[in-house]
């Protein structure tokens, strides 16, 4: 007996949830673009290598497999792959062989990356309280992360 394909029920969003959308995407792009500016007018790095150095950097001492990597970035692994390749060549992140399976590489930041994200953490870190954390109050930075953490959650 063949199966019959049910039919896409057709969705569409309630006009809050369409403002939300909007908002959610135009402070994003604001946010981005002016961290974004300000990395590069102190020759910093763009931000989603900044934040790959950053995740490899809190990640264990002996490294970071790339493929966790693109996992917890929610990037795809070309991305990452792409990514982690700016920050070899650039003397940032270093790739070993993984010890319990030869096949297998894991991330470690280089001196070099590590001083890199301390001398650039204080300029990072006023961008984003500037761009994104200081014009909300406490409870709308509250509401805003347990919102944010559940679609996460639900990706």
């Amino acid at each position: 007996m063949p199966t019959q394909s049910i039919p896409k029920r057709k969705r569409r969003l309630r006009e809050t949830q369409a403002e939300a959308w909007e908002a959610f995407v135009r402070a994003y792009a604001v946010a981005s673009h002016a961290l974004e500016r300000e990395a590069a007018s102190r020759q910093g790095l763009p931000l989603g290598e900044h934040f790959l150095l950053v995740q490899i950097a809190q990640g264990p001492d002996t490294g970071i497999r790339p493929s966790d990597l693109a996992a917890q970035s929610h990037l795809t692994r070309s991305g990452v792959t792409r990514a982690i390749d700016r920050l070899v060549d650039g003397g940032l992140v270093e790739r070993r062989i993984c010890p319990t399976d030869g096949r297998g590489q894991l991330l470690v930041v280089t001196a070099k990356g590590r001083h890199l994200l301390e001398r650039a953490a204080p300029s990072h870190m006023r961008a984003i309280a500037e761009h994104f954390a200081d014009p909300l109050t406490a409870e709308e930075l509250a509401v805003l992360t347990r919102a944010l953490g559940r679609i996460a959650a639900a990706g």
